[in-house]
Order: structure tokens, then C-alpha cells, then sequence
């Protein structure tokens, strides 16, 4: 009788042991609200993509050198909890009078503006009328991670979809 009191004073030790490390949580493991993520960090584009639409995700190609400016490449996104938009330059600021008076030059939405997001988490809006109105498709929201997409018509009609990789700084 003792040595199966012993086996089961061990099954039980060992048990309390792989509850007691395997269900502690510790802090950077809990998920912030997807809002609270994207408001309280500074963004940069780590990817700009494109691709026609109606190909699937694997017709992507980097666009992001040839479609932004080397003053833009740096620029900082902050969504701010109180739906103010704010696109500002780093290190590297545009001289303004290489840009027209509408910043038509500019790639994506730029200066300050608002931004909104459907309950769902599935659609933003970034808007500086009557400047620019943007409405992204939500991929992502995580602490590593925001990722958009924008469908755009050229001139010639020519369907588009830009995919933006935004980064958090750090």
C-alpha cells in the first residue's frame, strides 16, 4: 500500500508542476484590443505592394521603392485614439517645393486627416477631404504588425490592389 500512496503522492506532485508552468500567463502574452494596438503606436510602411485585381496574393510585387519618393520612405503614421490621422516626416523631410501645392506627388494619404474603423475590425477609412478618401480592406492588427489593403482604378481603368505592410517603430 505504501508504494502506491508513494506513486500517487508523485503523479500528483508531478501534475501540480505541469499546471503550475503551463497555464501561468506572463504579461507580453495578452492580447491588447485591436484598437488600443493600432492607436498607441507610430507606423512606418515595411512593404507597399501591388498587384492586378483579381490575382491572388502570390501576384504581389514590392512597389514600395518605385512608387514612393526617398523623402517619403521614412514618413511616420499614427493613428491616434482620437481618430486624428497624422503622416509626418522622420529624418528625411520633402522639400516642398519639389511637390505640387496638393501634394498630388505624394503617395497615399498624407499631412493630417481622420480615421475610422467598422466594428468588425474589417474596414478603415483614413480621409482629409477634399484632399484625399482612402478605404482600406483591414488584413491585420497586431503588436507586430498592420496590414491594409487599397483597391485602385488607374487612369486607364486598369484595376489595381495595393497591400501596405505598416511596422510599429520601436
Amino acid at each position: 500500500m505504501s508504494g502506491k500512496f508513494n506513486n500517487t503522492i508523485w503523479f500528483v506532485y508531478i501534475v501540480i508542476c505541469f499546471l503550475q508552468f503551463s497555464c501561468d500567463k506572463d504579461a507580453s502574452s495578452i492580447s491588447r484590443p485591436k484598437g488600443e494596438i493600432l492607436a498607441t503606436n507610430k507606423w512606418k510602411v515595411k512593404n507597399l505592394y501591388i498587384r492586378d485585381k483579381g490575382e491572388p496574393l502570390s501576384g504581389n510585387t514590392e512597389a514600395r521603392a518605385f512608387t514612393y519618393k526617398d523623402c517619403e520612405l521614412d514618413d511616420i503614421y499614427f493613428f491616434k485614439s482620437d481618430s486624428v490621422f497624422v503622416r509626418s516626416d522622420s529624418l528625411v523631410a520633402c522639400d516642398p517645393l519639389l511637390l505640387d501645392p496638393f501634394h498630388v506627388g505624394v503617395f497615399g494619404p498624407y499631412g493630417s486627416g481622420k480615421w475610422s474603423i467598422d466594428a468588425s475590425f474589417t474596414q478603415m477609412k483614413v480621409t482629409n477631404l477634399p484632399f484625399y478618401n482612402f478605404t482600406w480592406k483591414i488584413l491585420t492588427i497586431t503588436e507586430v504588425l498592420f496590414e491594409v489593403e487599397q483597391n485602385h482604378t488607374d487612369i486607364f481603368g486598369q484595376q489595381y490592389v495595393y497591400t501596405y505592410r505598416f511596422s510599429p517603430l520601436k
